[in-house]
């Protein structure tokens, strides 16, 4: 069980050995999740419906739990919060799941960074939702990036390039390998954050290995198992 503790968060990067049971509506998910809080050491962790979207959640002081686990009550992708002890997570399986966190005020993020995400802003969307409850500068902001499908593997067809075609690195993100493409979603993410006024430096890709060409993660692509995901969270 992979924990990283810096800048005063904790992040959990799951893959397919901590995470093995399936995402589903199930007791046995809710009691693996609960058992997962207690090792992790947080006292919440908060896991929403995922539709691929720009939008989520802020939880404040105000939020009440009235368990250790909250899976699926509300709709989005991306969760914030500024209280310490509750761990906000993205469950992905080739998404990119990326942590954010503004270091002055002790606010923390978590992003899923699907590609249909990824080209409608969601880094850009979450970043502004942080900014409407504490002002920060870019230097304040740290962010992490997990496991997810790399330009190694991530094969895409020719509509997702055509929508490409607004932003100024476009070029950098697409490979072409005997006539097939692939896209690099995570570069395409650090530099919508590097054009965001993210310092360079503070985007650690440590953690952003391949799911789909790395066995120890689970990975759509690979195993055409939607409901076997990995879990990311971080808490303050």
């Amino acid at each position: 069980m992979l924990i990283h503790k810096e800048n005063e968060i904790s992040i959990f990067f799951g893959d397919a050995q901590s995470c093995p049971v399936e995402r589903t509506a199930t007791t046995e998910y809710k009691n693996f999740c609960t058992d997962l809080v207690s090792k992790l050491g947080c006292s919440v962790l908060v896991l929403q419906d995922q539709i691929h979207s720009v939008t989520g959640r802020y939880l404040d002081a105000e939020a009440t739990f009235s368990h250790p686990v909250s899976i699926e009550e509300t709709q989005g992708d991306y969760l914030i919060t500024d209280q310490p002890g509750v761990a906000v997570g993205v469950s992905t399986a080739d998404c990119l799941p990326i942590i954010l966190f503004d270091k002055r005020n002790k606010m923390v993020a978590a992003v899923h960074a699907g590609w249909k995400g990824s080209l409608a802003g969601i880094a850009t969307k979450t970043i502004e939702h942080m900014l409407k409850k504490h002002f920060f500068g870019p230097a304040d902001l740290h962010c992490y990036f997990g496991a997810c499908a790399k330009a190694c593997c991530y094969e895409v067809k020719a509509d997702l390039i055509d929508q490409l075609a607004e932003y100024s690195w476009k070029n950098q993100v697409v490979t072409n390998h005997g006539g097939k493409f692939f896209f690099n979603l995570p570069l395409f993410n650090k530099l919508h954050l590097i054009d965001l006024g993210i310092e360079p430096r503070n985007i650690n890709l440590k953690f952003n290995e391949c799911t789909i060409c790395n066995t120890k993660y689970h990975s759509n692509r690979r195993n055409g198992h939607s409901r076997l995901c990995q879990i990311t969270a971080a808490w303050l």
